[in-house]
C-alpha cells in the first residue's frame, strides 16, 4: 500500500529535514510512537540506524538517502511491516513544502490486517504528519 502525503511547514527547509531526519524526535509529534533511539553514533546522516517502538511494536529504521536539505530516504523493518519512507523537501512561500511517500509491505498478520483498516492507516499519516508540522514551527530556536 502506498500513502502521499504533503506539508507546509513554516521554518526553513534546513530546519525542515534535519527535524525529521533526527528519528528521535518522533516520539514528539507522532501519537504512535513510544520509543526512539539512535542505535548508532553521532551524528545523524547516512546509514544511521534507529529502534523505534510503533503501537507497541519494535522497528530498526536505517537512513538509506541522506541529501540535506533536498531528500530523505528511510528503511524501517519490523515484524508487522516493512515501510520505505522517502521525503522530499523544496522551498515554499509557507517556508517548506515536504512531500512524503510511504510504501508499506505488510509481513505475517499484517497481510490479511491491512487491506481491512488501510482507510484508517491512510488518514493517521496526514494527521502525524500535521503533527510534525506543529512540532517543527513550534521549534523557532533551532
Amino acid at each position: 500500500m502506498i500513502v502521499n502525503v504533503e506539508v507546509e511547514v513554516a521554518r526553513p527547509r534546513e530546519q525542515v529535514f534535519d527535524l525529521m531526519a533526527d528519528a528521535r524526535n518522533e516520539t514528539e509529534w507522532n501519537s504512535q510512537v513510544t520509543r526512539s533511539d539512535l542505535i548508532t553514533g553521532e551524528p545523524v546522516e547516512d546509514g544511521s540506524e534507529f529502534a523505534t517502538t510503533n503501537r507497541g511494536n519494535e522497528y530498526i529504521g536505517v537512513i538509506r538517502t541522506y541529501d540535506r536539505p533536498n531528500r530523505l530516504d528511510f528503511e524501517v523493518v519490523g515484524k508487522p511491516l516493512e515501510i520505505s519512507a522517502t521525503f522530499r523537501f523544496v522551498d515554499s512561500e509557507a517556508g517548506t513544502r515536504m512531500s512524503a511517500t510511504f510504501d508499506l509491505k505488510p509481513q505475517s498478520y499484517m497481510k490479511v490486517l491491512l487491506p481491512l483498516i488501510s482507510g484508517a492507516v491512510k488518514k493517521d499519516f496526514p494527521k502525524q504528519l500535521g503533527h510534525f508540522k506543529e512540532f517543527c514551527e513550534s521549534q523557532a530556536g533551532v
